[in-house]
């Protein structure tokens, strides 16, 4: 874009070298818009003119600088002069993980004095990222509770990161996230079946990933069963839930649009017994013990499939052809036989964040 509007000036202008002090501002902005933070920051070394254009307020909607960890002090500086009221989205990385396989657990990355200055400093922010960040209060001695973030948050993400549940949530955690939607804690270890009492309080979630927490079982799907018609999205995959759990998620997951199940012990069963109608669009099967019995009764009971994941089961391509790419022809049908990592990072709501 940047490209034709400075060959565009080139050719009003007769000539074929230009300054980049041509160019409007307001074209500059526009331009801006489609840049990440990153790159912005990097846009903004080129020239004064570009220096003062890239820190327009306009552009601090969203700042994501999780291609490095950083530091409570680090993230100061970012708050002090980089965070404006506008901002809507705020995403950061932690030292829970580090390239020499040893993590930095006493490098803390927030704490309550971060989240208050956040909160005073941007009271419209609706997206908190904290990736692979140490939470736990008896590792930095930061106690951070629930109470200390923003309660303007609808959508809240610690993805890889070290918690405690109990100690983060606690009773009553819809009290001060009364407008969550959205909640992210794949490959939290340390989050259990137990722990899914907490969330069964927020009754407003519409996206919850619970990816790669093996410790959750069916006894944890069973606490936060109270919330299944409410969600439109759900990820279990790699944990150890099993057929019940799927049977009481079709059951009651009455508004759910996308399921991911897979690398789990999940058979026919589920879907044999199940013969109400469903609205999922996305399916993910990857790497289950589904097999060829399944599809007969599929294709009726998911009618309004768009995208089905089928990688690593047991279900044959000439019962595909039979079943699925004749009741369900709008369908894409993923079924590499060969063994896949769980990956669906480009549909993840972080990704079409808009503002």
């Amino acid at each position: 874009m940047a490209k034709s509007i400075k060959l565009q000036l080139e050719v009003e202008l007769g000539t074929s070298e230009i300054s980049e002090n041509v160019i409007p501002d307001s074209i500059l902005l526009e331009i801006f818009n489609y840049l990440s933070f990153i790159e912005l920051s990097r846009a903004s070394r080129v020239c004064k003119t570009w220096y003062r254009v890239a820190h327009d307020d306009s552009l601090r909607k969203i700042i994501d600088v999780r291609g490095k960890s950083l530091s409570i002090k680090q993230v100061w500086k970012l708050l002090r002069y980089q965070c404006t009221p506008i901002l809507r989205d705020l995403r950061l990385k932690g030292y829970v993980f580090l390239s020499k396989g040893k993590p930095n657990w006493r490098r803390a990355t927030v704490s309550q004095a971060v989240l208050s200055k956040l909160q005073k400093q941007c009271p419209d922010i609706k997206t908190l990222c904290l990736e692979e960040v140490f939470l736990g209060a008896h590792v930095n001695g930061n106690g951070l509770n629930i109470c200390n973030f923003p309660r303007t948050l609808t959508c809240l993400s610690f993805k890889k990161s070290f918690l405690h549940c109990d100690k983060l949530f606690g009773t009553n955690a819809s009290k001060y996230l009364p407008y969550l939607e959205h909640l992210d804690l794949s490959y939290c270890t340390l989050v259990c079946s137990h722990d899914m009492i907490y969330f069964s309080e927020f009754k407003h979630l519409k996206k919850l990933y619970i990816n790669g927490c093996y410790r959750i079982n069916d006894g944890g799907l069973e606490h936060i069963s109270s919330i299944f018609c409410n969600l439109q999205v759900l990820d279990v995959e790699e944990t150890d839930i099993c057929n019940n759990s799927i049977i009481a998620i079709l059951k009651n997951g009455i508004n759910l649009k996308e399921l991911y199940i897979g690398h789990n012990l999940i058979t026919d069963i589920p879907f044999v017994t199940i013969t109400k109608s469903s609205s999922l669009e996305i399916l993910c099967l990857q790497n289950t013990l589904v097999t060829d019995c399944t599809l007969k009764s599929f294709a009726d009971v998911f009618s309004n499939l768009k995208h089905l994941n089928i990688q690593g089961t047991k279900i044959s391509e000439k019962k595909i052809k039979e079943h699925l790419n004749v009741k369900l022809p709008n369908c894409f049908v993923k079924c590499d036989k060969t063994f896949a990592k769980c990956d669906h990072s480009s549909a993840h709501w972080l990704c079409h964040q808009k503002y």
